[in-house]
Order: C-alpha cells, then sequence, then structure tokens
C-alpha cells in the first residue's frame, strides 16, 4: 500500500521499529543510571541499619530514641545512591574490568553513609575553605 508522497506502511513501521528501540534505550539508561544507584545505596543502607541494630540489640543498648537513626541512614542511602548517580558520566568512563562499577560503588556508599559525608565534608573544607593568611593558623 503506497500513502502520500510514495511512503509505505514498510517505511512507516520501520520508523516506528526504530523510534521505540531509541526511547526503550533511554529509558533503559536512565535507569541503569539513576534508579539503580538509589536503589542499591538503599540495600546498602539497610544493610549497615541491620547490622547497628543487631549490635546494639545484643548490647541491651538499643532505645527508642535510635529509631529516627535508622530511618535517616536509609534515606541517607538513597541520598548517597543518588549523588553516584549524578557522577556517573565520570564514573562511567573507566573501564568496568579495571574497578568497581556504578552499581557496587552505590551499595557501598551506603553501607558506610557516614563515611561518605565526612568524605564529601574533608572534600568541601579543601575546595571552598577560605585561604589563611600568612602567619595564621588554619
Amino acid at each position: 500500500m503506497r500513502l502520500n508522497n510514495n511512503v509505505t506502511c514498510f517505511d512507516i513501521l520501520n520508523d516506528m521499529v526504530e523510534t521505540s528501540g531509541n526511547v526503550a534505550n533511554s529509558i533503559l539508561g536512565a535507569i541503569t543510571i539513576y534508579m539503580l544507584p538509589c536503589l542499591y545505596g538503599y540495600i546498602g543502607a539497610v544493610a549497615a541499619t541491620l547490622r547497628l541494630l543487631r549490635r546494639r540489640t545484643d548490647a541491651s543498648l538499643l532505645s527508642f530514641t535510635d529509631r529516627g537513626r535508622l530511618k535517616q541512614n536509609t534515606v541517607l542511602g538513597i541520598m548517597c545512591g543518588a549523588m553516584i548517580g549524578l557522577f556517573a558520566g565520570y564514573l562511567l568512563k573507566a573501564d568496568p574490568t579495571q574497578g568497581l562499577g556504578l552499581s557496587a560503588l552505590a551499595l557501598l556508599a551506603g553501607y558506610n553513609v557516614s563515611g561518605v559525608f565526612s568524605f564529601m565534608d574533608e572534600l568541601s573544607d579543601r575546595l571552598f575553605r577560605p585561604a589563611s593568611a600568612p602567619g595564621t593558623k588554619a
């Protein structure tokens, strides 16, 4: 069947298939780069939180006020995964066989939330701390 301007149904179908493939790849790429690091960060934070909960329970040190801390750790794990997702463009340039993958890095960041934030604090201090005047202590 021929449509106007000598365009056939096959041409239209072929364009639709190519376009849908591009859309599917874009969606999969967005999920891989942005959603999976958040989920792996969450998994790491939950694992660390469960370990902390177990240690505090075994030592009979668990209190009601720990509830907020445990929730905070899981939210911070998601945030760490999201931050890793933001820097994914730089991380993905490296050869995957030479280092940690994006998901593994997000999992480790979620597992050690406090370490990630102390690293970010130290990096921020180094980058944005005003230079001290000569003769004064920093």
